[in-house]
């Protein structure tokens, strides 16, 4: 990274609401989108919705995409889709979950003043869809169903894990299907789908009946059941097992709020881990049981090897990489960075799973992502053709790779000569120090500094030091209240997205950039487009 920074670093934040948007459905699900020029994705038109004339007349700054579920009632006066499309097991005559899927040209948060009621426009969407509970970004060239995968100059799609059990496929741009419906994958609700390899293409994916398994794309079929959980199986993850890892945690376990009798099941708390050498990976799943576990796909995964237990549900995991040298030089990490619903984040080593290596609690509402970073995942001066090419091709991990794919992207930073990718366009790792936009369902979204080098008490900074909020609430004062929507009683934030990340040079005040971060409220049917930028604090 161009600067490191600790946690607790002198830098504040100011942010403003510059644009909302209504939505059709309950959105739960955002996704930073790259805008293609028209007709660069073909010439069919969009499924549905088409963008407003006024759009045509000019390229829009940002994009997003953001999908949504929600739980209908089949009475003659409401308009359903079609049953074949929305499925869930639901009994025929009772309520049903529908969805869809929108694409977002968003002009507002350019240069951080408000924008009018154009700022957030729909450019396509598509109906003909399950409710969606998960979405994420996965390079195409992932279904193309080959061993061994290659990931390099592969263009990205959307995968969306749906109420009807079934994962769907679309086109970033036009959303059109890539591939067709991958259906019966289980007879409940899909909670989450990660893309992985072992060696032939698999999704790990997890359900509401706590259901953890994985899905060969080439047969068709699920090949293997995992543990998985006894209530709601909330997320997944998968960690490259070929990063420079020390023989042992690299960090005591000193943090107070877990003790050993809420650590693991087995004996010693601790397994048999992949050596630096390995082209193995680790898979995770959360749940509602309080858990987050570790399988090992070298040994049989029908049973854990490893198991932390929260005292409230596991919504969120996500993987540290380190990118200090840049992305050609990334690597795996020990560390996971671990959400809960009982308002808190860990940073857990699966070296060692006794206890959370950190734990930063009290942060007001459920931790439904983890995975969100408002700074660049790695040096935004590196050019995309030497820096990605190199990362996808060379390192001969292709479950790393298939990360590092996620995090290709085509918004360009108009003050430097070489095109650079410098953000995430699927949140599906994070490097080792950064920001992260947290969705705290209730309590709205919050920027949390972190940095797992720090000493265990200062990876999420000081307790002490208040975070920034996104929501007001009755401790605002006048002036910041008219800059933030307040919270309310519906008030239900799932998830963010960072349309343009903040310069890494502004945590130091070298620059002034402002970054753009959408948000969504599920209840209150609410897009709400901020500007960010970082503001030193005077020492």
């Amino acid at each position: 990274m161009p600067v490191q920074f600790s946690s607790s670093s002198a830098v504040r934040f100011s942010l403003k609401r510059v644009a909302s948007v209504d939505t059709p459905l309950t959105c739960n699900c955002l996704l930073a989108a790259s805008l293609s020029p028209p007709g660069a994705s073909g010439d069919s038109p969009a499924p549905s919705c088409a963008a407003p004339e006024s759009a045509a007349l000019r390229r829009p700054a940002l994009g997003f995409l953001a999908a949504s579920y929600e739980l209908t009632s089949s009475s003659p006066s409401t308009a359903a889709p079609a049953a074949s499309e929305v499925d869930d097991g639901a009994d025929a005559t009772g309520p049903r979950h529908i969805g869809e899927c929108a694409f977002y040209e968003c002009v507002a948060a350019v240069d951080g003043k408000e924008a009018d009621g154009s700022g957030v426009q729909v450019r396509c969407c598509t109906s003909a869809l399950p409710g969606v509970f998960d979405l994420v970004s996965m390079p195409s060239s992932f279904f193309s169903f080959a061993a061994p995968f290659s990931a390099s100059n592969a263009s990205p799609c959307i995968v969306m894990a749906c109420t009807d059990g079934s994962v769907r496929v679309l086109d970033p741009s036009t959303l059109s299907p890539v591939v067709d419906p991958l259906r019966g994958l289980h007879e409940r609700t899909l909670t989450s789908c990660t893309a992985l390899c072992c060696p032939a293409p698999h999704l790990l994916c997890s359900a509401h009946t706590g259901a953890v398994f994985l899905y060969a794309l080439a047969e068709r079929c699920v090949t293997q059941e995992l543990e998985g959980h006894e209530y709601d199986a909330w997320c997944t993850a998968m960690l490259p097992t070929g990063g420079c890892w020390s023989a042992a945690p690299a960090h005591p376990h000193a943090n107070g709020n877990c003790s050993d009798s809420h650590g693991t099941d087995n004996e010693a708390g601790t397994a048999h881990m992949p050596t630096r050498a390995s082209k193995s990976v680790l898979l995770a799943s959360g749940g509602d049981d309080g858990y987050c576990k570790l399988y090992d796909i070298r040994a049989n995964p029908s049973r854990a090897v490893n198991r932390l237990h929260f005292d409230a549900g596991v919504v969120s995991i996500t993987p540290v990489l380190d990118t200090t040298d840049g992305l050609s030089a990334a690597h795996s990490t020990p560390y996971l960075l671990v959400g809960s619903y009982d308002g808190s984040i860990s940073l857990v080593d699966v070296r060692c799973m006794r206890c959370p290596v950190a734990q930063r609690s009290g942060l007001g509402g459920g931790v439904w992502r983890t995975s969100r970073c408002l700074l660049p995942l790695w040096d935004s001066g590196a050019a995309v053709s030497d820096d990605v090419g190199a990362a996808l091709s060379d390192n001969g991990d292709a479950n790393l790779s298939l990360l590092l794919a996620t995090a290709t992207a085509d918004y360009h930073r108009s003050d430097v000569k070489r095109p650079c990718a410098t953000h995430t366009i699927s949140g599906g790792w994070v490097n080792t120090a950064n920001v992260l936009v947290l969705p705290l369902m209730q309590r709205g979204a919050a920027l949390l500094p972190y940095n797992v080098r720090a000493s265990a008490e200062e990876v999420f900074g000081s307790a002490d030091v208040p975070l920034t909020y996104f929501y007001g609430d009755d401790s605002y004062g006048d002036s910041e209240a008219a800059l933030t929507p307040a919270l309310t009683d519906s008030t239900l934030v799932y998830d963010a997205a960072i349309l343009r990340p903040l310069d890494w040079a502004d945590l130091c005040g070298a620059g002034r950039s402002t970054a753009a971060v959408a948000t969504v409220s599920f209840y209150e049917r609410r897009i709400d487009v901020w500007a960010v930028e970082a503001v030193p604090r005077r020492m």
